[in-house]
């Protein structure tokens, strides 16, 4: 909140407000005790309340207190009034470098003796061990009366004298602003970056090194060493190009020339050392200055003179000639890769990554589950900034303009402006991941009570339906509305299936199948980009006709995937990608054996991609899934440790003992569910067939009945039940929520089952065969219901808890939710029970993960990652 004038904070009375920033507000003040201006810094709220922080920063305030040099910025006081934390700091009397620069070059005398009293400044500090890190003209102040002072030390840390190096990506800000410190410059410190710093490398005094020559660069040609349009391009510029040395004025001295060659060497280990040598060359060349400029004026009426000649020698063909070969057309962007840190390591199976439209900022989330936020992060700033009120986000994506985000979190879509404020809910119920902000201020979702793309305005209001899905995709995800307005890409998922590339037409609604994949995007080079196992790929796009143009391309390997089937990976209109990698090996996991309190065994049974485990009904086998490239069943004996696979056709999962333990009944493809004896005594029967998915998923305790999940277009996931007699499949539970994973009870009396009716998923039991009232189990969200096959408990999953509940069946009653333990262990993707329990309930089978991919400390960076495609 912006104090008013005369406003006590302390023994300081407030004046006006000069400038705000990102560490606070800075206002000019009245030391009502000693009588002078100062400048007061008014530390923000979600600073002050972080006492780890706060103590951080008192320590290093207190080193940088100790500069006391004439050319730097005083820090008076660190002090607390009114619940405020504020800096007291000295307050300059003139206008900032940068302002200067605005009116023009500066004479080579003048800002010769700048960038002494500049680099007097920063050997000071670099012989107390602190570094600047954010030296900038914005941030060098010009005073009446010829002095120059180094403010903001933003970003300085002090360095400990044993190792020599710091973090430099999580270090605190300190500022000494004044007046005139200018607020918001475009491209920040981009522009002054050190190329290691460009690349998340730990900063040294060799980044101010680098930094000073960029800014007595601008002082003599007028412009920066690396000007660009935006942020990706100056990047780009400072890893890769040279500076213009033309753009220096006639007047500048070759040693001069050569102390700017040394400070902006791209490679540190060749760059100016010493900061003392810079003031010495400088010192030098301000005493040479006279003669050095009239020899430059001699020198130059000799270029003169011969170029006029050579002129009249070769006639005007030949100077046509060369005046064209000077035009030279301007060179392809470079490509350039760097990481930039992130505030907390992002953990394997979660994450949210998204990059704005103008390629100028970056939204992560990171943190524990159930505690991760989304984080904003400038690419040209050092620090990430937390959004408010964006806990537990499991989606995001930013608006056209680049300032507001839009996120899911608690299953609600809200949306956040980056300057400041509450987030706002815009829709309240929104199921799976995928976002997308369309220029016609529409946001794109799936609401969980429809399989397909639903839009609503980014104001809020009724939600419409844009994409519906058929037999053949369901529940839509990632969409993204193609430029021309015809179509809309998005990945769809049928049951367990893997995901798969779609574009629909949004006048007739018909759909068409591009690749095998998710998270697609069409990019202005005509190609459509999707991932498929971590791989990014691209194609050819006719967006008119909304079909493919030849074959797919792999473009980048090892892209972070959630567990959620959420790639890590985003694309601004700029030309720059993010995205988080992947480990170095193959995701693997194991079956263990966990006891209800949590204590843990190994069955022998690991390295491979384990799903779906079903305990035979004697305990001694277990029949899972292996996922790879193809889905089928394999047969694990517990007792001797071997495995036998049981099918061989690639597209085989969700497997179910019968009663006796003789026969399985599983999916095959999408649409059938075929009957195997295991003695392979007589052929498959096939039980279902149709055109929709369909998925078992419990076998009656006497043998008769087969109870599946149905997906449908209109009534989403139904439960239905096959007699095994032969009489026709009817259903159990159609209604317009999405219903499934139902198990039967172990007397067959009662069907327990997920549903998203409350908005959320929770387990309920209802009487089987019906019709009868349905109780309600979970409380607080439940998935993956498993009734063990004696005793009185059904188990479910709520997050990464497992929790029991006793019901008792004559008469019947449910008991309360009791949480065995919480451990993170593989959940499942389509509310199938990604684990199972022995019969006598005493153990449970998990699947454990043995992901190869590490925490993601660093966000990859792509510019100009384009041109690849156009090569």
């Amino acid at each position: 909140m912006t104090l008013a004038p005369s406003t006590r904070v302390g023994a300081y009375e407030i004046v006006a407000l000069i400038g705000s920033g990102g560490m606070g507000e800075v206002y000019l003040a009245k030391d009502t005790k000693l009588g002078r201006d100062i400048a007061l810094k008014i530390l923000p709220a979600s600073f002050t309340n972080d006492p780890e922080r706060v103590a951080r920063f008192r320590r290093e305030a207190q080193v940088l207190a100790s500069l006391n040099h004439p050319h730097i910025g005083q820090i008076y006081g660190l002090e607390e009034a009114n619940a405020s934390q504020f800096l007291v700091l000295e307050l300059v009397d003139g206008e900032s470098l940068d302002k200067r620069i605005a009116r023009g070059p500066v004479p080579v005398d003048e800002a010769l003796g700048i960038a002494k009293q500049i680099a007097e400044a920063l050997e000071a500090a670099h012989e107390k061990g602190i570094i600047h890190r954010d030296l900038k003209p914005a941030n060098i102040a010009l005073a009446k009366d010829g002095s120059v002072k180094v403010l903001d030390f933003g970003l300085a840390k002090a360095v400990e004298a044993t190792s020599g190096s710091f973090d430099a990506m999580n270090s605190p800000t300190i500022t000494s602003p004044a007046m005139m410190t200018a607020v918001g410059v475009v491209l920040g410190t981009a522009a002054y970056m050190a190329p290691e710093q460009a690349k998340g490398r730990p900063a040294d005094k060799l980044c101010d090194v680098w930094a000073f020559g960029c800014v007595l660069y601008e002082m003599l040609a007028g412009t920066r060493p690396f000007a660009a349009d935006d942020v990706t391009s100056t990047m780009a510029a400072i890893l890769e190009r040279e500076p213009t040395w033309a753009a220096l004025p006639h007047g500048t001295a070759a040693a001069v020339r050569l102390l700017l060659e040394r400070c902006l060497q791209k490679n540190p280990r060749r760059r100016l050392h010493d900061l003392a040598d810079a003031r010495i060359e400088l010192e030098d060349a301000l005493t040479n200055t006279s003669s050095a400029r009239e020899g430059g004026r001699s020198a130059t009426s000799r270029v003169r003179i011969l170029a006029i000649a050579a002129a009249m020698a070769v006639g005007g063909a030949a100077i046509a000639a060369a005046i064209g070969a000077l035009r030279t057309a301007a060179p392809a962007p470079t490509i350039a890769r760097l990481q930039i840190a992130v505030a907390e390591p992002i953990e394997p199976g979660g994450g949210v990554l998204a990059v704005s439209p103008d390629g100028r900022r970056i939204v992560y989330s990171t943190g524990a589950p159930g505690h991760d936020q989304l984080f904003v992060r400038d690419v040209d700033q050092f620090e990430s900034k937390p959004i408010a009120g964006s806990e537990r986000a499991v989606t995001a994506t930013f608006s056209p303009d680049s300032q507001w985000v839009a996120f899911v979190a608690d299953r609600k879509l809200k949306k956040v402006a980056l300057a400041g404020g509450a987030p706002r809910t815009v829709y309240e119920t929104v199921d799976e991941p995928g976002l997308s902000w369309t220029s016609d201020q529409s946001i794109l979702f799936n609401p969980g009570t429809a399989t397909g793309i639903w839009r609503v305005s980014a104001d809020g209001g009724e939600a419409q339906v844009l994409t519906t899905s058929g037999a053949h995709d369901n529940m839509h995800r990632f969409p993204e509305v193609l430029p021309n307005g015809k179509g809309v890409l998005y990945a769809a998922q049928g049951g367990v299936s893997d995901d798969q590339v779609f574009v629909q037409s949004l006048s007739t609604h018909q759909s068409r199948l591009l690749a095998k994949g998710t998270a697609p995007h069409y990019l202005s080079t005509g190609h459509v980009v999707y991932v498929d196992a971590g791989t990014l790929y691209a194609v050819r796009f006719d967006q008119n006709r909304m079909e493919t143009v030849g074959s797919p391309r792999a473009l980048v390997e090892g892209i972070r995937q959630t567990s959620s089937g959420v790639s890590l990976v985003g694309f601004s209109q700029t030309g720059t990608m993010v995205y988080v990698s992947a480990g170095l090996g193959p995701r693997t996991n194991e079956l263990v054996w966990v006891d209800r309190d949590g204590t843990e065994q190994p069955t022998g049974a690991s390295g491979k991609p384990y799903a779906q485990p079903r305990l035979s009904p004697d305990g001694r086998y277990v029949v899972t899934s292996l996922r790879g490239d193809a889905e089928d069943l394999w047969l694990y004996d517990l007792m001797r440790g071997a495995s036998s696979r049981l099918t061989s056709r690639g597209s085989s999962s969700f497997p179910v003992w019968s009663p006796d333990g003789r026969q399985l009944a599983l999916s095959v493809g999408r649409n059938d569910i075929y009957v195997r004896p295991l003695d392979a005594s007589t052929a498959d029967r096939r039980l279902v067939t149709g055109d929709i998915p369909a998925y078992p998923f419990s076998w009656s305790p006497n043998g008769r009945t087969l109870a599946y999940v149905a997906v449908n277009a209109t009534t989403l996931q139904d439960i239905w039940v096959a007699p095994l007699d032969g009489q026709k499949p009817r259903p159990y539970l159609a209604s317009p929520f999405r219903e499934g994973a139902p198990v039967f009870s172990p007397d067959g009396r009662w069907l327990a089952y997920v549903s998203d009716e409350s908005g959320r998923n929770e387990i309920y039991v209802a009487p089987f065969p019906g019709p009868g009232e349905k109780s309600a189990v979970s409380i607080g969200g439940g998935t993956e219901p498993v009734w063990a096959r004696s005793g009185p408990d059904l188990f479910y999953r709520s997050g990464d808890a497992v929790v029991a509940v006793e019901i008792t069946m004559s008469p019947f009653s449910v008991g309360k939710p009791r949480v065995l333990f919480r451990k993170p262990y593989e959940r499942s993707i389509a509310l199938w029970p990604n684990y199972d329990v022995t019969p006598d309930g005493r153990r449970l089978l998990m699947v454990k993960g043995n992901d190869a991919s590490p925490a993601a400390s660093f966000v990859s960076v792509v510019l100009n990652w384009q041109e690849t495609l156009k090569k």
